[in-house]
């Protein structure tokens, strides 16, 4: 199929899904969390995709996607043992920009944005004379 062997269908399939949960992810929560359905669904076929291309060898050796692989897999394993620290950074996306956060930054970003709004508000506001 597409010149594919059986393990390129299921590799591509896999990936495929990866790719789908990865985007709803976006889509719906703005981050990839671990602890969602939609977030588990998007790691272990990751890794999944990873183990696979393994074991496609297009040029007869080990080369550039596998190197990807492995450093994938690398990434996924330290951010699994640091999942529980409190200074594990997310990606995220805020607005416009985007932000690289950590769990203690959260906070204070969370209080940035009150204020903004609460200022927002008082702006609209119609001052007593």
């Amino acid at each position: 199929m597409f010149g594919l062997t059986s393990l390129g269908v299921v590799h591509t399939a896999i990936s495929l899904v990866a790719l789908a949960a990865g985007v709803l992810c976006f889509v719906r929560y703005k981050e990839i969390p671990a602890g969602s359905a939609l977030g588990q669904t998007y790691i272990w076929t990751t890794v999944l995709t990873c183990l696979t291309g393994f074991g496609i060898f297009q040029h007869g050796g080990f080369g550039k996607p596998h190197a990807l692989g492995v450093l994938t897999l690398v990434v996924l394993g330290l951010a699994a043992l640091a999942r529980g620290s409190a200074d594990v950074p997310a990606v995220c996306t805020s607005g416009r920009s985007r932000v690289l956060r950590t769990d203690a930054t959260r906070a204070g970003y969370r209080r940035i944005d009150r204020g903004r709004a609460q200022q927002r508000a008082d702006r609209r506001a119609p001052r007593a004379q």
